[in-house]
């Protein structure tokens, strides 16, 4: 609640819907789950056929926090943590993006729980 409360001070909350005992926070540039709270961002979807991938990859994470419970942070939330972080070094290596984010676990199964397909 203190990260919703913070990006709506920084004016980067763009709207909020409840959806599925879920809350969706359209932001400007963030894209995590967070429990019940899904923060997602137009401007990191992947594919111009889906209307919102960002979001529904998010949701898909929320599914598997549901299917791990208190274990989810260390089997989920590590690994895609692990995934960010080697995502923005390698940015920053070779100035352009690693295209293999979404090709591993847990990102590619959030991807199919939450319905992104091509």
């Amino acid at each position: 609640m203190a990260l919703l409360v913070f990006l709506q001070y920084k004016k980067r909350v763009l709207e909020t819907e409840n959806e599925n005992s879920r809350c969706f926070i359209e932001t400007k540039k963030t894209g995590v789950s967070l429990g019940s709270f899904v923060f997602w961002t137009k401007a990191a979807n992947r594919f111009p056929g889906l209307v919102n991938d960002c979001r529904m990859h998010e949701y898909g994470h929320t599914i598997q926090s549901l299917i791990f419970g208190p274990s989810y942070l260390v089997v989920i939330g590590i690994p895609s943590l692990a995934r960010v972080l080697y995502r923005w070094w390698y940015l920053k290596k070779y100035r352009k993006h690693w295209q293999n984010y979404f090709k591993g676990f847990p990102e590619n199964w959030a991807d199919k729980l939450g319905g992104v397909v091509k």
